[in-house]
């Protein structure tokens, strides 16, 4: 895969795909995965399109496989905030960690959250005017 480390999107909030607006609200890796691949052909069960799943249903996928829980316990995004990059590692319960953005006036502002709520990040850079380059 090429990488173009000078692309910079336009805004992080429009001109989103509508599988990009469904899937970045989507918490779980493999339910999102799901939803993107199938959202088109209307093949997604209404439950799988919530962000965040109610503990029985959590507790059913987790039976399924441990990865099944990757990304459902990450806290839930601000109104005015949304998720511009994930890092999904294959580990046992395929712990994810989602780098989000919210617009504060016309300030961005950037953070990092993951599943067990108690790390904190140093970002290199924690706002700006415009969308960063990759």
């Amino acid at each position: 895969m090429d990488w173009n480390f000078g692309y910079k999107p336009f805004s992080y909030f429009e001109h989103l795909k509508v599988e990009q607006k469904l899937g970045s609200k989507i918490k779980g890796q493999i339910r999102r995965n799901l939803v993107s691949a199938n959202i088109r052909d209307g093949a997604v069960p209404p439950e799988l399109l919530k962000s965040e799943l109610g503990d029985s249903l959590k507790f059913a996928q987790a039976q399924i496989h441990p990865w099944m829980m990757g990304g459902e316990y990450l806290p839930d995004l601000k109104m005015s905030e949304v998720e511009i990059c994930r890092i999904v590692l294959k580990s046992t319960t395929m712990d994810v960690f989602s780098m989000r953005v919210e617009k504060i006036d016309q300030e961005l502002r950037y953070s990092v959250a993951d599943e067990y709520g108690d790390n904190e990040y140093s970002l290199p850079q924690v706002s700006s005017l415009e969308p960063l380059t990759i």
